[in-house]
């Protein structure tokens, strides 16, 4: 039994966060030992899902994990997901409050689909097809956001983004200072 490593978080500014993450071919104790150590990671930095760039992986792997929230999908967690595609997004859409944990201390109202068709491997290399809706779905797709290079950020007006970039690069600097689980790396 291996025992979970905390990774340090990739902050914004930092520009592999822009950067498409590449489809997984062989999955391996690397691989799974990394999605565990991202859900450790996850669970310390009190969030609900995190993405493979964001502790500097490349790979197309995210975790999800509602906790004890009422959304979550089933009791089987955290939710492991490899290569996975939304293959449909519904019609209607809500506006919710999303944060990010490369993006800390910042948060603002995103409108996505309430509900998604996801296709994705699990860690026995199975295939699946899933529905999801509400917290879950939104969730799912913000962390594929992510695989893609896209930020929540990305989805608000130019003057909102500019206003929560420059807030992020003075409390990345503090969390820095701080020595706080970050990987300060120049942008």
């Amino acid at each position: 039994m291996h025992e979970h490593n905390l990774l340090p978080l990739v902050l914004l500014p930092d520009i592999r966060l822009r950067k498409k993450a590449q489809k997984v071919t062989d999955i391996n104790d690397d691989l799974i030992q990394t999605l565990k150590n991202m859900h450790h990671t996850m669970l310390t930095a009190k969030g609900i899902g995190i993405a493979a760039p964001q502790v500097a992986d490349t790979r197309q792997i995210i975790v999800v994990d509602l906790q004890d929230r009422e959304e979550n999908p089933d009791s089987s967690r955290p939710l492991f997901f490899i290569n996975p595609s939304i293959t449909w997004k519904s019609d209607t859409y809500d506006e919710v409050e999303e944060g990010c944990l490369s993006i800390p201390q910042q948060l603002a109202t995103v409108k996505r689909p309430v509900s998604i068709g996801l296709e994705y491997t699990d860690i026995n290399g199975n295939a699946h097809t899933l529905e999801a809706s509400g917290l879950f779905a939104r969730c799912l797709q913000h962390e594929i956001d992510h695989l893609n290079g896209v930020l929540f950020i990305d989805h608000l007006s130019q003057l909102k983004r500019n206003v929560i970039a420059r807030k992020s690069k003075t409390i990345k600097k503090e969390l820095i200072k701080e020595d706080k689980n970050i990987i300060p790396i120049a942008t």
